[in-house]
């Protein structure tokens, strides 16, 4: 038989979806029946970005990995906990990060990423991207979708700009789906819900 293609991971987090919004998105909906999922998870406090995305990331809380802040202060200090991007780089794995705001240079900082593209980049954007990693072969692949986050914090959480921000979002992941390898596991999260 010929070899097994190595299994990759794609991991893709909507920034500041709402489990209400997600479950009105088609592709979202469609990953929920041939997948598993839940409507009930929870942030870590303080459920800001940086923080949420390093618990994420590492598997600890904010009071472990030491990010407490969010916004780009390297000042402040590192992530003090492995990443998922140590632990691929040691199991001889390439990976790659594109993100749609600066703080996620935070990430990039600690070296343990081989591609990041970062700073204040739209969800289209940050998709062209991530495909062009993909493309690239890596083996991990963390793709950080910004702009339903700036739309509830510009227009409400749930108002029609928002939710047509998401059905955007979400048609930025189909086009990821429709890309990805056969024996990819993906990933499919959010940091937060936004406010109240």
């Amino acid at each position: 038989p010929p070899p097994v293609a190595p299994v990759k991971v794609a991991i893709v987090s909507i920034d500041g979806l709402r489990p209400d919004a997600a479950q009105r998105l088609s592709n979202l909906s469609a990953l929920t029946r041939r997948g598993a999922f839940t409507w009930r998870a929870q942030t870590v406090v303080p459920s800001n970005t940086l923080p949420s995305h390093a618990s994420m990331l590492t598997g600890y809380q904010p009071a472990r990995h030491g990010i407490t802040w969010d916004d780009y202060l390297p000042a402040r200090g590192v992530i003090r906990e492995p990443t998922v991007f140590l632990a691929a780089r040691r199991a001889g794995l390439r990976a790659a990060m594109v993100a749609g705001k600066e703080k996620f240079n935070t990430f990039r900082d600690t070296g343990d990423i081989d591609f990041f593209v970062g700073g204040a980049r739209s969800d289209v954007d940050v998709m062209d991207q991530a495909l062009a990693q993909l493309f690239a072969g890596v083996d991990l692949l963390f793709v950080h979708l910004p702009d339903v986050d700036l739309s509830g914090h510009a227009s409400s959480w749930m108002s029609p700009t928002y939710m047509e921000t998401a059905v955007r979002a979400d048609a930025a992941l189909g086009r990821l789906i429709s890309l990805l390898p056969e024996n990819t596991t993906l990933i499919v999260t959010a940091d937060h819900g936004g406010h109240g």
